[in-house]
């Protein structure tokens, strides 16, 4: 009998942020937001608008790093966490949208619900070592602010069963897709390839060295001698 993966399940934890799943998730469910009322149409704008600046952010720090080496060292933090940032995101509104808002307990908890997700996601991608802890807690920070605005956004609103039926649907497809297609990994190589032509470099900064770098720049005091 063949043991499973060690990381195969903090693997899958790590779905929920994965940016071929919840970019589309998130479109799809503001969409259908957008169509039940001119309410719903202002929810799912600021919706987007908050999706729009924390993915931006989380994408600009990306390339900064290959193209520049920005980051603290000393913190081994380059970028926030884009798949605890886009967990956190998506799930807790969207989760909230699937129960009617006078519903007030039964909303608390799917909102916990999405926060919980969100979380577990970003220590997934502590335990499969996809990003130090610094990173991921600030994937956290930020994708936290970016759940208290999308949830103030969408407060009051919520998607009709059908139209929630469709979401689920679109949630199985999608994740059983990013199951096989390892999207994330092919965008990683494009803000390389993109900071690194943008700073005119020949090859992106790699964290590896970019640490080493800033162990062996030599302290005043040994300058000096």
């Amino acid at each position: 009998m063949t043991a499973a993966p060690a990381h195969g399940y903090w693997h899958l934890l790590s779905l929920p942020g994965a940016a071929g799943l919840a970019l589309p998730l998130l479109a799809c469910a503001a969409l259908l937001l957008a169509h039940h009322s001119s309410d719903g149409a202002r929810a799912a704008r600021r919706w987007l608008l908050a999706a729009a600046g924390a993915v931006t952010l989380v994408i600009a720090c990306k390339i900064a790093f290959y193209g520049w080496g920005t980051g603290i060292r000393a913190w081994n933090l380059t970028c926030p966490s884009g798949h605890a940032v886009l967990a956190l995101l998506l799930w807790p509104a969207f989760l909230g949208l699937l129960v009617p808002p006078h519903r007030r307990a039964w909303r608390a908890l799917a909102i916990t619900t999405g926060v919980l997700v969100g979380i577990g996601c970003g220590v997934s991608r502590l335990m499969i070592h996809a990003h130090p802890l610094s990173e991921v807690l600030a994937g956290l920070a930020l994708g936290g602010l970016a759940a208290v605005l999308a949830l103030r956004a969408v407060r009051g609103q919520r998607l009709a069963l059908r139209r929630a039926a469709f979401a689920a649907a679109a949630v199985l497809v999608l994740g059983l897709g990013m199951a096989v297609i390892p999207i994330g990994l092919q965008a990683e190589h494009w803000f390389a390839a993109l900071g690194a032509r943008l700073a005119g470099r020949e090859q992106p900064v790699q964290r590896k060295a970019w640490l080493l770098e800033g162990r062996d720049t030599p302290q005043p005091a040994e300058a000096a001698k």
